[in-house]
């Protein structure tokens, strides 16, 4: 049974509960998608490629301030009103691309491996950069003998 969050100073139950709580969010939302790839960088949540099984692979870049989110939660607002907004990214284009890795360092999100074109029919084997401040892609080459990578993990210690 999900128990609702009490404000500690005035006693007052909270909007949300403790666990899994459903956002619902205005204005226009990102295509559907699966096999994609979403980190936070500050307060904003980017969600970038992935797949729709009916049109294919997917090259947008979405975020969503959740920072914003909690914050009208903790004031205990009766609607949350924030929006998804696509990020237009500058550099190298990217092509549409699923079944890929991610990893975030700093200011920097690493892609890696995946399918590549709309229907995913090509591989990727280069390592594309977004710089997350300048939203700036940059790409860079793997040796040719590095194997196809789909649906695999990456690590950045």
């Amino acid at each position: 049974m999900p128990t609702r969050i009490i404000d500690q100073a005035s006693g007052t139950p909270q909007r949300f509960y403790r666990g899994w709580n459903e956002i619902k969010v205005t204005g226009k939302l990102p295509e559907r998608r699966g096999y994609h790839v979403a980190c936070l960088h500050g307060s904003e949540m980017i969600v970038f490629g992935g797949q729709d099984l009916k049109i294919g692979c997917i090259d947008t870049c979405w975020k969503l301030n959740v920072g914003e989110i909690v914050a009208q939660a903790r004031r205990n607002e009766s609607r949350i009103v924030e929006a998804w907004t696509p990020v237009t990214c500058q550099g190298k284009a990217i092509q549409p691309i699923s079944h890929f890795t991610a990893f975030q360092h700093n200011d920097i999100l690493f892609c890696f491996g995946g399918q590549l074109g709309l229907q995913g029919m090509l591989t990727n084997k280069e390592i594309l950069q977004l710089s997350l401040g300048s939203n700036r892609w940059t790409t860079y080459s793997t040796p040719d003998d590095v194997p196809n990578k789909e649906d695999h993990a990456s690590v950045f210690d």
